[in-house]
């Protein structure tokens, strides 16, 4: 099977991998991170180590201020742990987007009081899981912690419309460790 081929051309690939490990350069990534990375940074920040809140900031001042046109798409992005993009989908017709939102809204293990919190510090934003959906330039939908089943139902439902290449993470739990098995 050919491997996808990542331009490493594009004037921001290296960014725009750093945010989220797309197929394809998109500049709309940019764009969403900049309104994503203060939201998250906001929900999470009480519960954040200095040294991973300077890192943070660090990963949003690199994108601030670069200019983005937008497709006008639609975009769907799941960020878990504050920093890693499992499920990316672009260009979605509203009815799907719609229906994940009220999967959301209903879904039964869904915290509905934002001040209550798992454990009592509050909770780890490593184990954090938030869904943003944005049309346009708009951001129309968050929310700071979807539970890990509808992220599996996510992951199942929309493996081929997923953007996020995932040949890495298949390389390193399937390939790498059967070309250096100890059983020969």
């Amino acid at each position: 099977m050919p491997r996808s081929k990542y331009d490493t051309t594009h004037p921001h690939a290296s960014t725009i991998r750093s945010i989220a490990n797309l197929k394809h350069p998109c500049m709309d990534v940019i764009y969403d991170f900049k309104v994503i990375y203060p939201l998250l940074y906001e929900w999470f920040q009480d519960d954040l180590t200095p040294e991973y809140a300077q890192t943070f900031m660090d990963k949003y001042n690199e994108i601030k201020d670069i200019p983005v046109v937008l497709s006008n798409r639609s975009r769907l992005y799941i960020v878990t742990g504050m920093r890693y993009v499992p499920l990316a989908l672009f260009n979605m017709d509203e009815s799907i987007l719609n229906n994940i939102q009220h999967s959301v809204d209903d879904f039964p293990y869904v915290l509905s009081d934002p001040g209550y919190y798992i454990c009592d510090a509050g909770c780890d934003p490593s184990h954090s899981i938030s869904l943003f959906i944005f049309k346009g330039n708009e951001l129309v939908f968050d929310y700071d912690r979807i539970p890990l089943t509808l992220l599996i139902h996510l992951l199942q439902a929309f493996p081929k419309e997923n953007q996020i290449n995932t040949a890495c993470v298949r390389q390193d739990f399937y390939a790498k460790p059967r070309r250096n098995s100890d059983c020969n």
